[in-house]
């Protein structure tokens, strides 16, 4: 039996949109403090990523990845409350839709070639 996945994407009033590639790179920046770092993670570039964090941002009222320049101290980037919101609420808005949808999705599953 093949399993049937769910992926979720949130569209915002104004157009933009946040889903598993944005909530995966926010979580890669999470854990490694850097923005560089969680792209080489996902095999981003540093630019596409940079768009993606400035898209993020730019979708809220506050920043949800917060930086800090390079150079001889070492920048860095952390989300912000705003971010740690912004990712915990997808995170229980995709948990909450794979278990309501798990039936249906085991059903349609069996419609699969094997």
């Amino acid at each position: 039996m093949k399993t049937v996945m769910l992926n979720l994407r949130l569209d915002f009033p104004d157009g933009s949109r946040f889903g598993p590639g944005k909530a995966k790179l926010m979580k890669g920046i999470a854990e490694t403090g850097s923005i560089s770092a969680a792209a080489r993670k996902m095999d981003l570039s540093y630019p596409k990523a940079s768009r993606l964090v400035a898209e993020i941002n730019s979708a809220l009222s506050e920043a949800a990845i917060l930086t800090e320049a390079g150079g001889a101290q070492r920048g860095g980037a952390k989300l912000s409350e705003t971010g740690q919101a912004l990712l915990q609420t997808y995170e229980t808005i995709l948990q909450t839709s794979l278990q309501a949808t798990e039936s249906k999705r085991l059903a349609l599953g069996n419609l699969l070639p094997l």
